[in-house]
């Protein structure tokens, strides 16, 4: 009997579905093709077509087994610790242990997606250390020796050939370590091939592939004239690319049909995952996917790089940053939830919504549930919450409706953050006391951790030792890899045109936000790893409460710490460390436990670092965009009023929930824990407060001033709502806006400034032209304010008063009659609010007097 006959057989018995069959026909009749185009007969051909197809299934289905196993035993894990998790109410919760897979909580001794994501960045990221330090990211968000890149591209398809030892030695970094998260992804399920010379990975750009039509497309890289025939001008080398359903090379219909899929998922995803191979029957699951950074395989570094530049929208560095990110994100999905996350994601939900019903039935009541809200409700909600988390890590969520709307507001968005956050450093000072809270509750030396975090700023600054030390440690340093890490802990990640985000990156670099948020989190994290070295001598039960109580919240016990003490330890000019990649390299224990253990070790110091420096939880994010996606109206209003809440809320969901819904014996209890965070941080506030002052040309406010309403707003700035403090003094905020503006978003109210510029002000001039009203134009305060609120870098800290004095000030002086009178209105409400004078007025070409620092004078 003929394969085509047992295929035919098998659809009619039911054994597999018309899909299947034609999936299974399809890839018979193009092996078949392959063979008739290399020259044997007909019958020839369908003989050794039917071979290949049937070794193909064998080898599909032997994956299949393993890949359905690695989900089973994820969900498996994932149900153990549901069934052993206990809320703070100590009441069984399926619902918050299922979202603890996902996004960390406090309670439960595992790790979660988010945390080991990060793990496992800095595992790729340590590998070419070398690399990223040679093309880290300058003062305006572009690459160092930029000079270099195309040497280092054309080594990574042909060593050897540049001449240049230095690009050979950063392309064999980055090649190695692509092959290490090969390795790494099919090691948790995944089944990428090895392909000799793979050369580099691509970032497509969505919006300049869509101005093509398909075919046009699929032409110019594939090859294909007009009518379809190869004309052997194509960007791609057939000979080295290989059909993975078939393990042979491409005939003409089936390179056509791939090429055709890819331009599909990349146009309609709007990000660089894309899934050729799943239409052919090989499944949708992660550990299946064929990416298109693998796929397509170019003939040279040359023809790469014309692609890259008509159709790409990165420089090679972050090309290979963005394909590293893709895999981790990939590699952490497997590790966590599978080889099929997305269907262990379904699990999660249906598990859920089935508890809820039980629930209901049973008439089971929460201790804290809210009035009127069913079990099967709260479900609902918790669901749709796991939904929109596993969206933002994978991407989904993220992915454009209109890419054309999406990213003109997205830009619109880092201008204005240039705009506006330029003294977010001044707040950032706060992170010594979240660094101090943060030690002091895993049992570090605090006073030591405040000293790690400042020594990696202040050597940061005409240096790389101690960041290099930290990066091959396994810690990150986002902000020489990316543009735009530093906004992220303010307003989330953001998609944007290239020159927005460097003007943006520009600012934020120049305000010194972006280094003293990597110093943060990498000091507190070498702090770790030396507290762990200083503690090694030590037996599990005479360790410091704290400090033990770290190591069992992260499931790691007596067996695990005595394995992690007698590591060899790493020496930095006398300085000792324990870290999780020398237990990794432990030699002394099974490769399993040395994963497993280093792997729990980091993930549970990227969660602790998230308490020392807050930036961006997935909870957090998920909380504020919900499923609306990018360049849709709901998405896009949703975007605005997310902008600079993002921090905040990920206070609310470190420290705080910590504070309610965590153990903390260790430091007085929760009420203890919350009175310490509260007084420090209003303390940090007060003080980040007067500084602000001082850049606005005030002098700090009088002790006697210092009030009740004084004191909320410096709580409010110390726990990261200062937008929303400045409304205990004024109707606006510091950027000019109301508190409706306020809660809609930056955003509306750049709309609404912008619309009575060039709408609302020419019509009431016309309308004084035919009515007797007199709508009182104030043309020059509102240019000036609307160049003081919105001009990039305006208000970088220690710039904005000068800019403010000796530009915006005398040109409204110039156009603006009312001018003086203004001043003066505003100097005696300030005055008359709180106590302070200006030490450098509205209008005066220098300061008035030098600044008053003392409170109590």
């Amino acid at each position: 009997m003929s394969l085509k006959e047992c295929i035919n057989n098998a659809n009619k018995e039911g054994i597999i579905d018309d899909k299947k069959k034609a999936d299974i026909q399809g890839h018979f009749e193009s092996l078949e093709k392959d063979f008739i185009s290399q020259g044997l007969s007909k019958s020839d051909a369908e003989r050794e077509a039917g071979k290949a197809t049937f070794d193909a299934l064998k080898h599909e289905a032997a994956e299949k087994k393993r890949q359905a196993m690695l989900t089973l035993v994820a969900q498996a894990r994932i149900k153990k610790f549901m069934q052993t998790f206990r809320n703070a109410s100590g009441e069984e919760d399926p619902a918050e242990a299922m979202l603890a897979a996902l996004a960390p909580n406090h309670r439960m001794p595992f790790t979660d997606l988010q945390s080991r994501y990060q793990t496992v960045r800095g595992q790729l990221y340590k590998r070419m250390t070398n690399y990223i330090l040679k093309f880290k990211r300058n003062m305006t968000g572009g690459a160092k020796n930029e000079y270099m890149m195309d040497d280092v591209v054309r080594e990574m398809f042909e060593p050897g050939s540049t001449g240049n030892p230095m690009a050979r030695d950063l392309a064999e970094a980055a090649s190695e370590t692509m092959e290490f998260a090969r390795l790494k992804f099919n090691a948790a399920g995944g089944r990428i091939q090895k392909l000799k010379k793979f050369g580099m990975p691509q970032m497509h750009d969505s919006i300049l592939i869509t101005k093509f039509t398909k075919k046009a497309w699929v032409n110019k890289v594939g090859g294909f004239d007009e009518d379809g025939n190869f004309n052997n001008k194509g960007m791609l080398n057939l000979d080295e690319m290989i059909d993975e359903k078939t393990g042979l090379k491409f005939n003409k219909g089936s390179l056509s049909n791939a090429l055709e899929e890819v331009w599909e998922t990349i146009t309609t995803e709007g990000y660089n995952k894309v899934r050729p191979g799943t239409a052919a029957g090989f499944g949708k699951m992660i550990g299946n996917r064929r990416t298109d950074h693998r796929f397509l395989k170019f003939k040279d570094a040359d023809t790469w790089l014309e692609y890259q530049k008509e159709f790409g929208k990165s420089d090679p560095f972050s090309t290979v940053i963005g394909h590293l990110d893709s895999m981790a994100r990939d590699i952490s999905s497997l590790e966590i939830l599978g080889a099929n996350p997305t269907a262990t994601i379904r699990w999660m939900k249906d598990t859920l919504k089935k508890q809820g019903k039980l629930d209901d039935q049973k008439g089971l009541k929460r201790k804290k549930q809210i009035p009127g809200r069913t079990n099967t409700d709260r479900m609902n909600v918790k669901t749709n919450l796991i939904e929109n988390i596993w969206g933002l890590h994978n991407g989904s969520l993220n992915a454009p409706v209109d890419g054309s709307v999406s990213r003109s507001l997205a830009g619109v968005r880092q201008l204005l953050t240039a705009a506006q956050l330029g003294s977010a450093s001044v707040l950032a000072l706060g992170d010594f006391n979240f660094t101090r809270i943060a030690a002091r509750f895993n049992g570090l030396d605090s006073t030591q951790a405040m000293f790690s975090n400042l020594r990696q700023m202040t050597k940061g600054l005409y240096s790389d030792e101690l960041a290099e030390l930290a990066m091959s440690s396994g810690l990150i340093a986002e902000s020489f890899l990316t543009v735009g890490a530093a906004q992220a802990r303010m307003m989330g990640d953001i998609y944007a045109p290239e020159i927005a985000k460097r003007i943006n990156e520009t600012v934020l670099r120049a305000s010194g936000l972006s280094h003293m948020t990597q110093a943060g989190k990498m000091g507190f994290g070498m702090e770790f790893f030396r507290t762990i070295s200083k503690y090694s001598n030590l037996e599990f039960n005479k360790l410091n409460p704290s400090f033990k109580n770290f190591f069992e919240r992260n499931g790691i016990g007596e067996d695990g710490w005595n394995i992690i003490r007698s590591t060899k330890q790493y020496d930095h000019k006398g300085v000792k460390f324990i870290r999780p990649d020398d237990i990794f390299a432990n030699e002394n224990i099974s490769q399993g436990v040395a994963k497993d253990l280093s792997d729990r070790l980091m993930d549970g110091i990227n969660r602790e670092i998230e308490f020392a420096v807050p930036s961006a939880s997935y909870r957090a994010k998920a909380t504020l965009k919900g499923n609306s996606k990018p360049g849709t109206v709901g998405g896009e209003l949703l975007l605005s009023v997310g902008m600079y809440k993002n921090f905040a809320l990920t206070i609310a969901y470190t420290h705080i929930a910590r504070a309610l819904f965590a153990d903390v014996k260790t430091i007085g209890g929760r009420a203890g824990y919350m009175t310490s965070f509260f007084l420090t941080a209003t303390m940090i506030g007060a003080f980040t407060h007067e500084l602000k002052n001082i850049t606005k040309g005030k002098n700090v406010t009088k002790s006697e001033n210092m009030d009740a309403k004084y004191w909320m707003n410096a709580a409010v700035h110390g726990g990261g709502l200062a937008i929303f403090g400045d409304f205990l003094y004024s109707s606006v905020n510091r950027f000019g806006g109301g508190i409706a503006t306020t809660l809609a978003g930056s955003p509306v109210g750049f709309l609404q400034d912008t619309a009575n510029l060039g709408l609302i002000n020419p019509a009431k001039e016309i309308m004084d032209l035919f009515t007797e009203d007199d709508f009182d134009v104030n043309w020059g305060k509102d240019f000036s304010n609307y160049i003081k609120r919105y001009s990039p870098g305006a208000s970088l800290w220690y710039m904005r008063l000068a800019f403010e004095r000796l530009v915006v000030d005398k040109l409204q002086q110039m156009i603006d009659p009312k001018f003086d009178k203004e001043v003066r209105r505003k100097e005696k409400a300030l005055r008359k609010r709180t106590g302070q004078e200006y030490w450098w007025g509205a209008g005066n070409a220098k300061p008035d007097r030098p600044p008053e620092i003392n409170p109590f004078k």
